[in-house]
């Protein structure tokens, strides 16, 4: 566990933290099997719903970026089903880009906070976040459980930054709408906006996040939902360290 994680004393869930850590669990795809559900999740959001791939026969959305990846998954603790996922692109060499990188890199307009000037081994993106429609759209359920639901995403940017914290990545980045990095800030959540708003799979921007600062400014709530996902991060992430 890490200092800061340590450090703060818990102060108990919100009602619908307890629902949701009742719910779902954090899964890191550590085997074949979870990395295909990944794909088939990403599959069903970017390409058949969102229409921001192609679609494929094999109904699984990858790259290459998969190849120097972790990815994560939220999953229902009732069904297994998987609600959403996320991953978490770690380069280790200067051929290695980060997608923000590859695609977004002329948006960028703090250069001091541009990806190439840290170490390859010290940035990270979170990418490819996606939440299947069942699990964003309200439905028969009660109180608790919509707003167990309404945590989904914000827990896959959790599960991406115990990633972060695990691999010891301190710049991380990534590619938001700025409507959702305010929304983010009411959570703790402080994104720093480093560029313009361009046409990347909708109307987004470039936004960077210090990994060793993320902890110390989340919300208390929301410090004791990232310490659930963080637990079972190592948890997940255990047998790959024996």
């Amino acid at each position: 566990m890490s200092v800061v994680t340590e450090s703060r004393a818990r102060t108990g869930f919100t009602d619908a933290g307890l629902a949701f850590t009742n719910a779902f669990s954090a899964r890191v795809a550590t085997d074949e099997s979870m990395r295909h559900k990944s794909y088939r999740l990403r599959h069903d959001v970017y390409c058949v719903e969102k229409g921001f791939e192609p679609c494929r026969e094999d109904l699984v959305e990858t790259d290459k970026y998969d190849l120097y990846s972790q990815h994560g998954l939220i999953q229902s603790n009732f069904t297994e089903e998987a609600a959403g996922s996320v991953r978490y692109v770690m380069p280790t060499s200067s051929s290695q880009l980060l997608p923000i990188e590859a695609s977004c890199s002329d948006a960028i307009t703090e250069l001091k906070l541009h990806p190439s000037r840290f170490d390859r081994h010290d940035i990270g993106e979170v990418s490819r976040l996606a939440v299947i429609p069942a699990f964003r759209k309200n439905g028969k359920q009660g109180a608790k459980e919509a707003e167990a639901m309404k945590l989904v995403s914000t827990s896959l940017y959790f599960l991406a930054g115990a990633l972060a914290v695990a691999n010891k990545r301190t710049h991380n980045f990534v590619m938001i709408e700025p409507r959702l990095a305010r929304a983010m800030r009411l959570v703790g959540v402080n994104f720093t906006q480093i560029g313009d708003v361009v046409d990347y799979h909708g109307e987004r921007a470039p936004f960077y996040i210090n990994s060793q600062t993320f902890l110390s400014e989340l919300t208390p709530a929301s410090f004791d939902l990232y310490s659930f996902i963080e637990k079972d991060v190592r948890r997940s992430l255990a047998p790959l360290s024996v």
